[in-house]
């Protein structure tokens, strides 16, 4: 095969339905002379059949959910005046799931935050029907935080971090959470987090 860009655009608009006549036919004598044209096209031909079976609503709906909730994350942490308000830029949860998935088998969820200095990662795990295990990490600062605290009311759970900048709650209540980035006994970082 040839290195030429507009080969593929051609496979792609075969894939598609979108040739027809002469054009058509010379794609297809080059397809049956060119093994490794032939296997170009039938990625190029999965590519488009997988992309047409994508929901672009769902996604679409997703991206705006997403975007909402980074938006009521900053007028949050402007109106209340919280120290380092942590803004959510990824929850699994609005993501779509995968055609063929059941979604009684995707329970964890994976959340980030991002902050002045760095991003918060987190692991949510499904434990029991009313708890989860927490995993977390910390990326991006100079300095590793002392602490990581879960609040609710009287409620409260630490966990130190390791020198990965990892850490774990094990089994923790499903219930609304203020998680707390703390160092030095100064809170730098906190999201709200709901289980």
């Amino acid at each position: 095969m040839k290195n030429d860009p507009n080969k593929l655009e051609l496979l792609l608009e075969l894939a598609r339905g979108g040739l027809s006549g002469n054009r058509k036919v010379k794609i297809e004598s080059e397809l049956a002379a060119d093994g490794e044209l032939r296997d170009l096209y039938n990625i190029a031909k999965s590519l488009q059949e997988e992309g047409s079976r994508t929901d672009r609503d769902q996604l679409y709906r997703s991206a705006i959910d997403m975007s909402g909730r980074m938006f009521d994350d900053i007028l949050e942490a402007r109106r209340t005046g919280r120290p380092n308000k942590g803004i959510a830029i990824f929850d699994s949860g609005f993501v779509p799931l995968p055609e063929g998935v059941r979604p009684a088998a995707i329970d964890t969820r994976k959340l980030r935050y991002a902050f002045e200095n760095y991003e918060l990662e987190l692991t949510l795990y499904p434990v029991s029907s009313d708890s989860f295990e927490i995993i977390g990490r910390l990326s991006g600062s100079d300095q590793e935080p002392d602490k990581i605290t879960l609040r609710r009311g009287k409620t409260v759970y630490t966990v130190e971090t390791d020198p990965f900048r990892l850490f774990r709650f094990a089994r923790v209540p499903s219930l609304d959470y203020t998680l707390e980035i703390s160092r030095g006994g100064e809170v730098i970082g906190q999201i709200d987090l709901n289980l």
